[in-house]
């Protein structure tokens, strides 16, 4: 319920959720389609080029937009200095020191001397005496008498002799106090400038808060409450002149901004603990924050929001989930304002951010206890309103006792999950006292609940902890004896935290122990590199902080969302605590440049990994690759490469700089099975692109392909910036005047790159195709028949590795899972499908097209080809395309790059193809990868088949 009153909240603030996509394909114009109320929005989002100008004398810039073509023009002047205009005139000019042009400048008075208005007021003003012109402002100056006694006053008085004004000795002065001269300010111009002394007065008063505020002193301490309450006092009085002042409705920036500062004022007086006054704290930056937001005053916004999530997790008392869902939101829009306008605030919120998701996650924790708690009880209540002899009434109560055995975690487990909580969060929560007194805090709540654990565990549970505690404790001890580095330390911690984690995690039904199992096993996989590889000492943070910002930036997005499971909240929030452990130690070890190369290639890429795997978990796509699928090992610091030989000696330089393991070529027989188990061990992929020779650019392409249907992030090397032969979301890198460290930018980058997913995924379709592989007997497929029965969601996690499981027991190396670049599809039901991949511009292109058209008609299957399609995103639709088919038609001749990449895509889900080529040219053109497969000639008028009788025979297969 909460979490549609979210979304609901959320739409009704403007705040909708949904990928933004490209309307067409040479437009900026994007569209959203909101997931939760389906309202549509648009907006542009161009590319623009840089700033050019056309002349080197003009200051008229131009840029383009590279994606509509759409141009926009400034003026960027190079003023030099101001210079007065003439002599006795004030008026100051300044002149572009690039065109020429000339700017007039406000006039730059040099007050000389005060004279007497002649009005015969007891008023001066200044005279400028450069020009002679009188000041805007005057100040009181009377000619007063001599002091005489006067009775009514009871005390020396004074007349002025000129205007008649009474004075005593009581009174302040007023000789310097300026005044506005009146007959020389328009009523407009007296008005604005109240309303600046209304501006002024409030920030006056928050200025001598936030002075109080900066010192040592607790938030309950008596100096800061007493200047609080008395701010809040005087910002009540200047509200009212506030509300009554005519040109309040002009200034909504100004307006919110003293709504901001009242309810900073209102949470100071609260010392952080008064309910009422931070309800009135809330309720002050609810009334500014649409004001801010419609004057466009961004930074003051982020300021009140990140206020207002503060405010809200004092009300919420950690059991508010709702009140801590809307400070988690609110923290993520101050967040994303910082990051473009304030990036020295951006490491506050995000340390905010993450003590927040801490808060959650123990709220989980509680719910899930309070839960069984409230169960349990009710079964009590049931059993004290009994009869003694009711047996109806004990076989209910332990049926219900044996369900919440066989599906709830029990004290001793949910006391274990608690532990490793507490373990994972230590490094997230905010400092709070001295290192030493946060380290003593810690471990005192470790053995109480260690005690607490004890009391309900079992012998097994005791052996377990135990056998944990000596892995830690020689871990320790070997650190000492300097067998490895404090960072590879820290690495070795870790997993075997993550480790104690999955051990203590209860899990009662079949899928949730497969789903432990795999996580164990993925574990060992995941860090088995670090045992297998040398060390070297090249400097590396300055590198890599970039990219690992961005990672932290996407995790904390993904918390963020609404719609997630549990396991996939719980796998987001382990990856965000190992970045901010892995963000601890880098900032530890930034000076040390082997430690911190250490600390990549052990933490730093696996972590990487890890994340853009979770990146792809809606992808999960079920293939039978052409390759097959044995078992391998995918190594976070291994590299792939495609291309040039030229081009492979300069990555090799910088694989063995970055510690990095470039894969052998695949040459000989079988290079295709070679490159294709190359490529599922490497986190990345290096294609050359730069190569003139047919046959080589096809082989990269190829190889390309292949990379995308794996999920292998590519860096993709071009001769010029964009000059690709296909439609790819990703830039390609030019080699220009320095090569080397294009490569060294790229590979960093693409380490720690991801996919940018849209579009959703197909979970339920997937996990039908994984069930026609398994045999309707097989007991562990059962829980999953039931949840698609049932129609219950499935979580992509859990489910990945349900399905990897049942494959690996039923499919024998033929089906395989893929982390693809983008979604997967499926052929639909017996409808038959033939797509047709070719060269769209050859002369005979259209001529084969015909023929494979109408010999589709004839045998009732329905045609595509990929220049056909509507679908803005060309190689999306391609691969959607090929996923939906039940044929695959492949035109080899001339070894088309984008077909070379469509035949790999093919290759790779499995579908049936029909390699042929023209009867013109030879097989001998073939590269070595795919040079051992049959393509079969066809020609108009020879001895080979037509096209036509192929693709019958092909199709009636």
């Amino acid at each position: 319920m909460w979490t549609d009153l979210l979304k609901k909240a959320k739409c009704l603030l403007k705040h909708h959720e949904g990928e933004w996509e490209y309307a067409l394909p040479q437009s900026c114009a994007q569209t959203q389609v909101c997931v939760n109320c389906g309202a549509k929005s648009e907006r542009f989002e161009h590319r623009w080029q840089d700033w050019e100008r056309a002349e080197a004398t003009s200051c008229s810039e131009t840029r383009d937009c590279g994606r509509c073509g759409q141009a926009e023009e400034r003026v960027l002047h190079a003023w030099g200095p101001a210079q007065f205009q003439r002599a006795g005139s004030c008026a100051q000019v300044r002149v572009c020191a690039r065109c020429g042009e000339e700017e007039t400048l406000e006039a730059q008075h040099q007050w000389a001397r005060w004279e007497q208005l002649p009005t015969g007021a007891c008023v001066e003003v200044q005279i400028c005496g450069r020009c002679e012109e009188r000041s805007a402002q005057g100040r009181v100056a009377h000619a007063w008498g001599d002091w005489e006694y006067a009775e009514a006053q009871r005390g020396p008085v004074h007349s002025c002799r000129r205007c008649g004004e009474i004075g005593t000795r009581a009174e302040r002065t007023t000789e310097d106090i300026l005044i506005p001269v009146e007959h020389s300010i328009p009523p407009a111009a007296r008005a604005a400038a109240s309303f600046q002394d209304l501006i002024r007065r409030r920030d006056e008063i928050m200025e001598r808060l936030w002075v109080i505020e900066e010192t040592d002193a607790p938030a309950d301490a008596p100096e800061i409450l007493t200047i609080a309450r008395r701010a809040r006092e005087e910002f009540s009085e200047l509200l009212e002149a506030w509300d009554e002042h005519p040109e309040t409705p002009d200034n909504p920036g100004e307006t919110g901004r003293l709504f901001r500062y009242i309810g900073d004022t209102c949470f100071s007086v609260s010392a952080r603990k008064d309910t009422p006054t931070l309800m009135a704290t809330v309720e002050f930056y609810r009334r500014g924050e649409p004001l801010l937001e419609s004057a466009g005053a961004t930074l003051e916004l982020a300021k009140l929001r990140f206020n207002l999530a503060n405010t809200l997790r004092l009300l919420a008392k950690g059991r508010d989930a709702a009140a801590l869902e809307e400070a988690r939101r609110r923290y993520n829009e101050a967040r994303q304002i910082f990051q473009r306008e304030a990036p020295d605030k951006l490491e506050f919120v995000e340390s905010s951010l993450q003590s927040l998701e801490v808060q959650i996650r123990a709220l989980s924790f509680y719910a899930a206890a309070e839960k069984g708690r409230d169960q349990l009880q009710e079964l009590k209540q049931t059993l004290e309103r009994a009869e003694p002899d009711d047996r109806e009434t004990d076989r209910r109560v332990d049926e219900a006792l044996t369900q919440f055995k066989a599906t709830e975690a029990s004290p001793g487990e949910q006391l274990d999950q608690s532990r490793s909580f507490v373990e994972q969060a230590a490094d997230l929560m905010p400092a709070s006292g001295t290192p030493e007194e946060k380290t003593a805090a810690f471990e005192k709540m470790q053995a109480e609940l260690a005690n607490l654990s004890a009391q309900f565990s079992t012998g097994e549970d005791r052996e377990r902890d135990n056998q944990f505690a000596a892995m830690f404790a020689e871990l320790e001890k070997a650190g000492e004896r300097g067998e490895f580095s404090a960072t590879r330390q820290a690495a070795f911690r870790g997993i075997l935290q993550r480790f104690q984690t999955l051990v203590r995690e209860p899990a009662k039904t079949m899928d949730q122990k497969v789903s432990r199992l795999e996580r164990m096993r993925a574990q060992i996989s995941e860090n088995k590199h670090i045992f297998t590889e040398a060390k070297s000492h090249q400097g590396r943070a300055a590198r890599i902080e970039q990219a690992f910002a961005a990672m932290r930036s996407f995790l904390m997005d993904e918390m963020n969302q609404s719609h997630l499971t549990e396991t996939e909240r719980t796998a987001a929030f382990e990856l965000y605590g190992d970045a901010g452990k892995a963000r601890t130690e880098l900032a530890r070890v930034q000076k040390d440049d082997a430690a911190v190369l250490d600390l990549e290639h052990d933490w730093l890429r696996p972590l990487a990994y890890r994340v853009r795997r979770f990146g792809l978990r809606h992808h999960l796509t079920l293939a039978e690759p052409l390759w097959g699928w044995s078992d391998v090992e995918v190594n976070p610091n291994a590299i792939f490469f495609a291309g040039s030989d030229e081009l492979r000696e300069k990555v090799d330089a910088v694989c063995r700089e970055r510690r990095l393991q470039l894969a052998q070529d695949s040459v000989g027989w079988g290079a295709g099975q070679v490159r294709w188990n190359r490529l599922r061990e490497s986190a990345i992929g290096v294609f050359d692109l730069t190569r003139s020779s047919a046959g080589e650019h096809a082989s990269v392409c190829h190889a390309l392909g292949s990379a995308l249907a794996l999920g292998v992030y590519p860096v993709v090397v071009t001769h010029t910036a964009g000059d690709l032969p296909f439609d790819i979301d990703l830039p390609p890198v030019p080699l220009e005047a320095e090569p080397e460290e294009a490569l060294r930018r790229s590979l960093d980058a693409a380490l720690f790159g991801r996919y940018s997913t849209a579009g959703g995924g197909a979970l339920e379709q997937t996990a039908r195709q994984v069930l026609k592989r398994v045999p309707k007997k097989d007991a562990t497929a059962s829980p999953l028949r039931k949840r698609l029965a049932e129609k219950q969601p499935l979580d992509p996690i859990d489910a990945e590795k349900m399905f990897d499981y049942l494959l690996a027991r039923n499919a024998r190396g033929k089906a395989a899972l893929l982390f693809p670049a983008w979604r997967p599809f499926y052929p639909g039901g017996k409808a038959r499908r033939c797509f047709h991949i070719m060269p769209f511009s050859q002369g005979w292109s259209n001529e084969a097209r015909e023929e494979v058209r109408q010999a589709c008609v004839a045998a009732k299957v329905s045609y595509r080809r990929g220049d056909e399609t509507a679908e803005m995103q060309i190689v999306h639709s391609i691969w959607e395309e090929i996923c939906r088919a039940t044929h695959v038609v492949i035109d080899l001749t001339g070894l088309n790059a984008n077909v070379c990449l469509e035949l790999a895509l093919a290759q790779a889900l499995g579908r049936k193809t029909l390699l042929v080529r023209r009867d013109e040219w030879t097989v001998e053109n073939l590269f070595p990868e795919i040079s051992k497969l049959q393509v079969l000639p066809y020609a108009d008028a020879s001895n080979a088949l037509s096209l036509a009788d192929l693709v019958d025979d092909f199709l009636a297969t």
